[in-house]
Protein backbone atom coordinates (compact mmCIF):
# COMPACT_ATOMS: atom_id res chain seq x y z
CA UNK A 1 0.00 0.00 0.00
CA UNK A 2 1.06 3.26 -0.98
CA UNK A 3 1.17 5.87 2.12
CA UNK A 4 0.08 9.33 1.28
CA UNK A 5 1.57 12.17 2.21
CA UNK A 6 2.01 15.77 0.97
CA UNK A 7 4.63 18.07 0.93
CA UNK A 8 2.47 20.92 -0.12
CA UNK A 9 2.31 24.13 2.02
CA UNK A 10 -0.80 26.18 0.90
CA UNK A 11 -3.86 27.56 2.78
CA UNK A 12 -7.02 25.87 2.78
CA UNK A 13 -10.28 27.73 1.24
CA UNK A 14 -11.54 28.32 5.06
CA UNK A 15 -8.25 29.63 6.66
CA UNK A 16 -8.24 32.08 3.73
CA UNK A 17 -12.13 32.82 4.43
CA UNK A 18 -11.44 33.10 7.98
CA UNK A 19 -8.57 35.65 7.58
CA UNK A 20 -11.11 37.98 5.63
CA UNK A 21 -13.35 37.99 7.89
CA UNK A 22 -11.26 38.75 10.50
CA UNK A 23 -9.20 41.26 8.32
CA UNK A 24 -12.89 43.17 7.72
CA UNK A 25 -13.89 43.29 11.27
CA UNK A 26 -10.51 44.48 12.18
CA UNK A 27 -10.73 47.43 9.01
CA UNK A 28 -14.66 47.92 9.89
CA UNK A 29 -13.51 49.21 13.49
CA UNK A 30 -10.39 50.95 12.68
CA UNK A 31 -11.93 52.56 9.45
CA UNK A 32 -14.32 55.06 11.37
CA UNK A 33 -11.29 56.46 13.84
CA UNK A 34 -9.00 57.48 10.25
CA UNK A 35 -12.08 59.05 8.67
CA UNK A 36 -13.03 61.33 12.39
CA UNK A 37 -9.05 62.31 12.16
CA UNK A 38 -9.20 63.36 8.22
CA UNK A 39 -12.12 65.20 9.35
CA UNK A 40 -11.07 66.91 12.15
CA UNK A 41 -7.79 67.96 10.25
CA UNK A 42 -9.27 69.47 7.49
CA UNK A 43 -11.44 71.64 9.98
CA UNK A 44 -8.08 72.54 11.70
CA UNK A 45 -6.55 73.32 8.75
CA UNK A 46 -9.68 75.55 7.47
CA UNK A 47 -9.47 76.79 10.93
CA UNK A 48 -5.66 77.70 10.82
CA UNK A 49 -5.63 79.53 7.43
CA UNK A 50 -8.98 81.54 8.66
CA UNK A 51 -6.98 82.53 11.55
CA UNK A 52 -3.64 83.24 9.63
CA UNK A 53 -5.83 85.59 7.19
CA UNK A 54 -7.61 87.56 10.06
CA UNK A 55 -4.51 88.21 11.69
CA UNK A 56 -2.47 89.62 8.54
CA UNK A 57 -5.43 91.35 7.97
CA UNK A 58 -5.74 92.73 11.57
CA UNK A 59 -2.09 93.67 12.10
CA UNK A 60 -1.97 95.09 8.33
CA UNK A 61 -5.08 97.42 8.88
CA UNK A 62 -3.77 98.58 12.81
CA UNK A 63 -0.13 99.68 11.06
CA UNK A 64 -1.81 101.63 9.00
CA UNK A 65 -4.31 103.60 10.91
CA UNK A 66 -1.81 103.92 13.78
CA UNK A 67 0.10 106.31 11.01
CA UNK A 68 -3.12 107.62 10.13
CA UNK A 69 -4.34 111.12 11.91
CA UNK A 70 -7.38 110.02 12.05
CA UNK A 71 -10.92 108.99 9.88
CA UNK A 72 -11.88 110.96 6.85
CA UNK A 73 -14.56 108.71 5.94
CA UNK A 74 -16.43 106.05 6.96
CA UNK A 75 -19.15 104.18 4.96
CA UNK A 76 -21.61 101.16 6.46
CA UNK A 77 -23.01 98.34 5.12
CA UNK A 78 -25.14 100.33 2.87
CA UNK A 79 -23.03 103.13 2.30
CA UNK A 80 -23.84 105.72 4.47
CA UNK A 81 -21.60 108.16 5.49
CA UNK A 82 -21.33 107.14 9.26
CA UNK A 83 -18.47 109.95 10.80
CA UNK A 84 -20.49 111.51 13.30
CA UNK A 85 -21.85 107.93 14.66
CA UNK A 86 -20.53 107.37 18.03
CA UNK A 87 -21.41 103.36 18.15
CA UNK A 88 -20.43 100.39 16.89
CA UNK A 89 -21.03 99.76 13.08
CA UNK A 90 -20.64 97.44 10.15
CA UNK A 91 -18.65 98.86 7.57
CA UNK A 92 -17.92 98.49 4.21
CA UNK A 93 -15.45 101.38 3.59
CA UNK A 94 -13.10 103.42 5.37
CA UNK A 95 -10.81 106.16 4.79
CA UNK A 96 -7.60 106.94 6.94
CA UNK A 97 -5.83 110.36 6.80
CA UNK A 98 -2.02 110.87 7.39
CA UNK A 99 0.25 114.41 8.16
CA UNK A 100 1.62 113.79 4.39
CA UNK A 101 -1.82 113.85 3.13
CA UNK A 102 -1.54 110.38 2.17
CA UNK A 103 -5.31 108.48 2.21
CA UNK A 104 -5.34 104.61 3.44
CA UNK A 105 -8.61 103.01 1.85
CA UNK A 106 -9.79 99.98 3.17
CA UNK A 107 -12.58 98.54 1.25
CA UNK A 108 -15.02 95.49 1.49
CA UNK A 109 -16.12 93.67 -1.75
CA UNK A 110 -17.07 90.25 -2.32
CA UNK A 111 -15.64 89.32 1.04
CA UNK A 112 -12.64 90.72 0.48
CA UNK A 113 -11.00 92.99 2.59
CA UNK A 114 -9.04 95.72 -0.26
CA UNK A 115 -6.55 98.01 0.48
CA UNK A 116 -5.32 101.80 -1.67
CA UNK A 117 -4.00 104.79 -0.94
CA UNK A 118 -2.66 107.20 -3.22
CA UNK A 119 0.39 106.00 -4.93
CA UNK A 120 -0.53 102.30 -5.11
CA UNK A 121 -3.41 100.21 -6.60
CA UNK A 122 -5.88 98.13 -4.59
CA UNK A 123 -4.17 94.89 -3.38
CA UNK A 124 -6.17 92.16 -1.36
CA UNK A 125 -5.33 92.00 2.27
CA UNK A 126 -7.60 89.27 3.41
CA UNK A 127 -10.17 87.33 2.35
CA UNK A 128 -13.65 85.63 3.96
CA UNK A 129 -14.36 88.47 5.82
CA UNK A 130 -18.13 88.05 7.09
CA UNK A 131 -17.86 91.79 8.82
CA UNK A 132 -15.71 94.00 9.78
CA UNK A 133 -16.83 96.95 12.80
CA UNK A 134 -15.91 100.04 14.00
CA UNK A 135 -16.25 101.37 17.41
CA UNK A 136 -14.90 105.05 18.39
CA UNK A 137 -12.83 104.07 21.73
CA UNK A 138 -13.61 107.33 23.64
CA UNK A 139 -17.28 107.70 23.27
CA UNK A 140 -16.84 110.57 20.45
CA UNK A 141 -17.53 110.60 16.93
CA UNK A 142 -15.67 108.77 14.46
CA UNK A 143 -14.20 111.74 13.18
CA UNK A 144 -12.96 113.06 16.48
CA UNK A 145 -12.33 110.20 18.13
CA UNK A 146 -8.38 109.31 18.89
CA UNK A 147 -8.63 105.81 17.74
CA UNK A 148 -11.02 103.25 17.41
CA UNK A 149 -11.75 99.52 18.16
CA UNK A 150 -12.01 97.09 15.08
CA UNK A 151 -13.47 93.67 15.05
CA UNK A 152 -12.96 91.26 12.39
CA UNK A 153 -15.44 88.33 11.99
CA UNK A 154 -13.99 85.99 9.19
CA UNK A 155 -16.05 83.26 8.12
CA UNK A 156 -15.40 80.05 5.50
CA UNK A 157 -18.07 77.34 4.99
CA UNK A 158 -18.77 76.40 9.25
CA UNK A 159 -15.99 78.04 10.44
CA UNK A 160 -15.67 81.23 12.14
CA UNK A 161 -13.06 83.18 13.62
CA UNK A 162 -13.21 86.36 15.31
CA UNK A 163 -10.33 89.22 15.98
CA UNK A 164 -10.37 92.15 18.48
CA UNK A 165 -7.66 94.97 18.14
CA UNK A 166 -7.49 98.56 19.67
CA UNK A 167 -6.27 101.08 17.67
CA UNK A 168 -4.81 104.71 18.61
CA UNK A 169 -4.15 107.25 16.02
CA UNK A 170 -0.38 108.22 16.47
CA UNK A 171 -0.84 111.46 14.71
CA UNK A 172 -4.43 112.18 16.17
CA UNK A 173 -5.60 115.73 15.52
Amino acid sequence: MKKITSTKRAFTIIEVVVTIGILFLVLSMIFPMFKYNVGNLNKIESKDALQNDAQFGAEFLSDKAMEAKGILEIYNEKYSHIEESNGKQKIKKVVFITDEKLKYIFSIENNKLLFSDNKYNRFLVASNINSLEFEPLDNKNFKDSRGVKIKFNMKESETNYVIDTDVFFRNSR
